[in-house]
């Protein structure tokens, strides 16, 4: 569990923003970051961003458990990587 930091003021203004515009009511926000209910082990920067899901790997890979949590995608579907996403929007 994430509490505080910089995704409790996004959430916090995306919940201002769905009582004033109905464009905002289907937005889906899944805060990442350290948790405040574990100890979290010392070691390098990179090390702990690894640990956490904080690299970009991690990042991509919460992203694609939240599409398939929210049934966006089928589990098991793949899901095209920044790099591979950014390749294929040039064929259109």
């Amino acid at each position: 569990m994430v509490t505080g930091g910089f995704g409790t003021g996004v959430l916090e203004l995306i919940e201002e923003a769905r009582v004033a515009d109905a464009a905002y009511r289907d937005v889906v926000l899944r805060i990442i970051g350290i948790p405040a209910d574990r100890f979290i082990e010392h070691g390098s920067v990179d090390q702990l961003r690894r640990l956490l899901k904080l690299d970009s790997e991690g990042i991509a890979e919460q992203i694609r458990e939240t599409l398939v949590r929210l049934r966006a995608v089928p589990a098991g579907a793949e899901v095209a990587s920044a790099p591979e996403a950014t390749r294929l929007q040039g064929r259109s």
